[in-house]
This record gives C-alpha cells, sequence and structure tokens, in this order.
C-alpha cells in the first residue's frame, strides 16, 4: 500500500476481492472512537488505508449521519470493493480517493479526525503523521 514498499500494490489487488472475507473487523476501536467523538455534532474525517470498507462501513453504522470521510487507498480494486459496499446507502457521505498515505494533502484544520486500521505499518509512518498533523 505504501509507495516506500515495492509489491505491495499488485498484492491487494490480487487479494481485494477476497479480502473482506478473510479478515476479522474487530469492533474495539470502533467502540472507543464512538466515546473519543460523541460530543461532535458533525465528525469530518480522513481514513487512511481503508482498503475494502471494513471499518469504514462500521465507522458509518456507529458514527451516523454526523460523519463525512474521504477514504484513501493505493489500490484501486480495494477502492472498487469499498464502493459496492458503500455506495447504496452511503452516497455523498464519503470520497473514495486512489493515493498513497505518505503523498495526500489537505489543508490545515480540514479533518475532526484520522483514522486508520490495521494499515499503520504499511506507511512510512513519518511523513504521514506530518501530513495529517499540519
Amino acid at each position: 500500500m505504501s509507495e516506500h514498499r515495492p509489491g505491495f500494490d499488485s498484492h491487494f489487488s490480487a487479494i481485494a476481492s477476497d479480502y473482506s472475507a478473510v479478515r476479522f473487523t474487530d469492533p474495539e476501536p470502533i467502540i472507543y472512537i464512538q466515546g473519543k467523538l460523541n460530543s461532535l455534532s458533525a465528525i469530518n474525517g480522513i481514513e487512511l488505508g481503508c482498503g475494502t470498507g471494513r471499518y469504514t462501513a462500521q465507522l458509518f453504522k456507529t458514527l451516523g449521519r454526523r460523519l463525512t470521510l474521504h477514504c484513501i487507498d493505493t489500490s484501486a480494486e480495494m477502492l472498487a470493493r469499498l464502493n459496492e459496499r458503500l455506495a447504496s446507502r452511503y452516497t455523498g457521505r464519503y470520497t473514495a480517493i486512489q493515493e498513497s498515505a505518505e503523498v495526500v494533502k489537505f489543508p490545515a484544520g480540514t479533518f475532526d479526525a484520522v483514522f486508520s486500521f490495521n494499515a499503520l505499518h504499511h506507511f512510512g509512518l513519518r511523513q504521514v503523521l506530518r501530513n495529517v498533523s499540519a
């Protein structure tokens, strides 16, 4: 998934169609996030390494209509699965962006929350932290 790890794009492209079926979505992080963001009436977020949208869907279910998301992933195939999962229920509430977490930039103060589930180890963490903390 990272521009720093050659071969990841082809790996995730190859497994995208089966990824959700073989991965477990842990509810604890979502419950924790809900508690931390409970006071916000609107949440503009970014999810780095969103993959097929397993956690994205849980965020939408848990945080409800308050949430809008920019979903970032380098794999077009993973984003295609995310769109299959989300398009019918969450149209207009998310944007799927094919980009590296190390490269994607938005103006400072754009987001209320930055999410990443099971993906940080794929990123050049120093650059990602610089980008999201600006």
